[in-house]
């Protein structure tokens, strides 16, 4: 009997000890979650002042440029990198305008302005965006800058670098011979294209000849006709290859570009004029 009832006592003694731990862990968590709820405070939502949200420059992608110009919009890209990173590449048809020529242009009305620039040229993009603030239009900034273009794969044109691959690809090159004789079938009949300067053009040219100077080809693509032979030369080596590369980066893919230095010279056995 001592033995059964000190069994029982034990189990008095285990139940309320139990009950008595229960009770403490539930008084911690309903402490704790009371504390919780008294020292809760909403977070505020970070706000952006108006003048800060007027200040941001709204950006463009390239995507969106190319929607655009397809829907038939009016686009201008302004190119403000250096003039001799624009002569290297740009965008087809940009404009090249200084960060400081910036501040006296006006678009014609209808017309979306997109700023080309460095993307990590930082100060050259805190002028833009200060002189941008102080037009009355909106403009909008090449997100990625050219870095970003040039990664999409877009077109661009290039000055001509003999010394590299890629531009020595896009150039096809036919002997003075053979551009002879192409000039003289009735069928291939060319159009040849003369890239010197006008004065150049005027003391001597290539019998035919049509003169777009190369810094003008890109302007006056609609005055050499698609889908039809094409000769180009210069008054050099170097200049008619570069008059081939620029053929090539407007999309005149059947241009052939006439080899060597003696193309305006007798001795090409050419028909030259005057």
């Amino acid at each position: 009997m001592a033995e059964r009832a000190s069994s029982e006592e034990k189990n008095i003694r285990t139940v309320f000890v139990g009950g008595l731990l229960i009770l403490l862990v539930g008084g911690w968590f309903i402490g704790r979650a009371f504390w919780r709820s008294a020292t809760y405070t909403e977070p505020v939502a970070e706000t952006i002042s108006p003048r800060e949200a007027a200040d941001d420059i709204p950006l463009i992608t390239v995507e969106t440029i190319y929607q655009k110009i397809l829907n038939g919009e009016r686009v201008t890209l302004l190119d403000v990198r250096r003039e001799e990173d624009y002569q290297a590449f740009h965008i087809p048809h940009s404009l090249p305008l200084s960060s400081g020529a910036l501040g006296s242009f006006v678009p014609q009305e209808g017309e979306l302005v997109v700023i080309v620039l460095s993307w990590n040229d930082s100060q050259t993009k805190e002028v833009v965006k200060n002189l941008l603030r102080q037009k009355p239009f909106q403009a909008f900034l090449l997100n990625g800058g050219f870095e970003e273009w040039q990664r999409s794969g877009s077109q661009v044109i290039t000055l001509g670098d003999p010394n590299s691959f890629l531009d020595q690809s896009k150039v096809t090159y036919i002997s003075p011979i053979e551009a002879l004789a192409m000039m003289n079938d009735p069928v291939l009949k060319p159009f040849i294209l003369d890239v010197q300067t006008a004065d150049q053009y005027q003391k001597v040219h290539v019998k035919g000849a049509i003169n777009i100077p190369l810094e003008e080809l890109e302007k006056r693509t609609k005055d050499i006709p698609a889908g039809k032979n094409i000769l180009v030369y210069g008054d050099s080596e170097l200049n008619s290859f570069r008059g081939g590369v620029r053929l090539a980066d407007l999309n005149f893919f059947g241009a052939r570009t006439i080899e060597g230095n003696s193309v305006l010279r007798p001795e090409s056995g050419l028909p030259l004029e005057p």
